[in-house]
């Protein structure tokens, strides 16, 4: 009853629904008669996700700047990514290597447009890797520079140009790499050795931090403070909510 009780919770929790594994991979989550394995398998299967939408993000890039796709592919793709992202986006309980990857990932809120910023300086060196795209701000090698590359009217790849994918191929790269390490780090579960009052006290830390962080995604494209909603004040929020 117990297991049955963490699952749904868990899946109103993470705001994902029942969530079956993909078929392009063979991991699986560690198993255990914990009672956190319902959460736990939840989480992994985010994990697996997260990671599936990356590689094929990575791959539509690919096959973009190799004129095997269009544009129209890699922005399908990188909505993907961005969705299954979401079942992980904020979290602050779990295995640390996988947490430390969040604003590798994603930098949000991006309050001061500083992805925009950087961007625009990025966009001026021509040579990429991941491993020089990984040395550099957070804002220029997670979801939010894809964006800024696919959507932004500053990017010239917003008009199907192909003059930044050493840019876009150093990034996706990234994002792959970082997804990586997200499903390593959720391959083990990190609460079998919680004894029950232990794993409550953990489980409520768990829902308290989606509950607000859930609440801050609803009022920040708003800026709402008080009674008064400043919708141009955070309209760069407000869109990227509304494209995804």
């Amino acid at each position: 009853m117990y297991y049955q009780k963490s699952v749904t919770i868990a899946a109103l929790l993470l705001l994902a629904g029942c969530q079956s594994s993909t078929s392009t991979d063979n991991m699986r989550p560690q198993a255990s008669n914990h009672q956190s394995q319902g959460v736990y398998a939840i989480q992994f299967d985010s994990a697996l996700r997260v990671n599936d939408s990356m590689l094929k993000l990575r791959d539509q890039s690919v096959r973009y700047c190799d004129s095997q796709s269009s544009l129209e592919e890699v922005k399908i793709a990188w909505q993907h990514g961005m969705k299954s992202w979401m079942h992980l986006q904020g979290q602050e309980r779990g295995p640390s290597d996988a947490l430390e990857q969040n604003w590798n990932i994603q930098f949000w809120p991006d309050k001061k447009n500083t992805t925009g910023r950087k961007m625009a300086t990025a966009i001026k060196t021509k040579s990429w890797d991941m491993t020089s795209i990984q040395s550099q701000s957070v804002t220029v090698q997670g979801l939010g520079s894809v964006e800024w590359l696919l959507y932004d009217g500053a990017s010239s790849m917003s008009e199907g140009s192909k003059e930044d994918c050493s840019l876009l191929l150093a990034v996706t790269d990234s994002l792959v790499d970082r997804s990586n390490t997200v499903l390593q780090a959720w391959s083990t579960t990190p609460w079998a050795e919680l004894d029950t009052k232990a794993w409550h006290a953990e489980y409520l830390a768990l829902l308290t931090n989606q509950l607000d962080y859930s609440m801050k995604k609803l009022s920040r494209p708003l800026a709402k403070i008080g009674l008064h909603a400043r919708i141009f004040q955070n309209l760069g929020a407000l869109k990227h909510h509304l494209r995804i």
